[in-house]
């Protein structure tokens, strides 16, 4: 009976993978179809359709990986280069806001849509994560579990105030994303002092080229 429980789960996922990535499929077709509506004929609107239509062709996780690159492609493109459309960046933002919501749920492209601080600090955040990830099987025990400290805070940032940090800064009370960039790079060179101690500074460079 097990066996056909594990069975029926399997597939009963793998339904709710198919049924997540239709849905944004038909969301990112919605959205692109609606840009390239609004591309006009000036010089260039060939390669740009070309473009847009190339990315069109991508399925599944390698769409929803480039959407935001490809976005900002076609945004760059209407709103400095065509001369016929007549939406600013920040109105043609908004327009995508309200009508595409839901591919907000995207975590790279929702990105876009933020205040610049925000963007700022969700970059640095980012990067520190990619750093520290998979780190805990090339250190020592108290390398390690230093490691574990330092992802496990950057993890909850922003909520991770007011409980004790890594850096055991008392001092530090953030009134906003521009005092969390400040301290992600603190806690970015702190991760990279641990590494360049357990494993040598040339391999610490090479982790931080890699993230």
């Amino acid at each position: 009976m097990n066996f056909f429980r594990s069975i029926l789960a399997f597939f009963k996922k793998k339904e709710r993978a198919k049924s997540k990535n239709l849905f944004f499929d038909e969301s990112i077709d919605a959205l692109f179809t609606f840009l390239l509506s609004r591309i006009g004929t000036n010089t260039g609107s060939n390669a740009a359709t070309v473009h847009i239509n190339n990315y069109l062709s991508l399925r599944g996780a390698e769409r929803r990986e480039k959407l935001a690159e490809s976005y900002l492609f076609a945004e760059k493109y209407l709103t400095d280069i065509d001369t016929n459309f007549n939406l600013t960046k920040e109105e043609l933002r908004s327009l995508v806001k309200v009508q595409y919501a839901k591919l907000l749920s995207i975590p790279k492209f929702a990105l876009i849509f933020k205040e610049e601080e925000e963007q700022e600090f969700e970059l640095c955040r980012t990067f520190l994560l990619e750093v520290l990830s998979g780190l805990t099987d090339l250190l020592g025990e108290s390398g390690s579990q230093q490691i574990q400290e330092l992802k496990k805070y950057v993890d909850d940032i922003p909520n991770a105030f007011p409980r004790k940090n890594p850096l055991n800064d008392v001092t530090f009370n953030p009134s906003g994303f521009s005092d969390w960039v400040h301290f992600v790079r603190k806690l970015s060179f702190h991760c990279f002092n641990i590494l360049a101690e357990k494993l040598g500074e040339e391999t610490a460079l090479k982790r931080y080229d890699k993230a």
